[in-house]
């Protein structure tokens, strides 16, 4: 009798080929219809990986970011059309909280700062 554990396991998490779509829902929260629409409209192309009769779909890390900016964008009111065609123009979620911290200068009503102070 053969040992069905002992067969190798396929991840479809494998590194090389970025991560599947139930990573991607996580890390994005958003669901899978949704996700399965944005594949379906052409907003991200993943690569599809497959062993046997079994097929993932994989995504980059660059799929990953464009998907989290598309859904700030909706988030923020815009169109879903409106969203993938200006998710490159929202900075990086690391930029976006770098600049969030930052303090902002305090000048009164009207007072322009000296050069100096900038």
């Amino acid at each position: 009798m053969a040992d069905h554990f002992s067969k190798p396991v396929y991840t479809p998490q494998a590194p090389k080929h970025g991560v599947c779509a139930g990573v991607v829902l996580k890390r994005i929260s958003i669901t899978r219809a949704r996700l399965r629409y944005w594949v379906a409209t052409g907003i991200v192309s993943p690569t599809i990986v497959g062993h046997g009769t079994r097929a993932w779909q994989c995504f980059t890390p660059e799929d990953v970011e464009h998907l989290r900016r598309v859904k700030w964008l909706l988030d923020k009111g815009l169109t879903l059309r409106a969203a993938a065609k200006n998710a490159h123009r929202v900075p990086v979620l690391e930029e976006r909280r770098r600049l969030a911290e930052m303090p902002t200068p305090k000048y009164a009503p009207g007072e322009t700062p000296e050069p100096w102070d900038l």
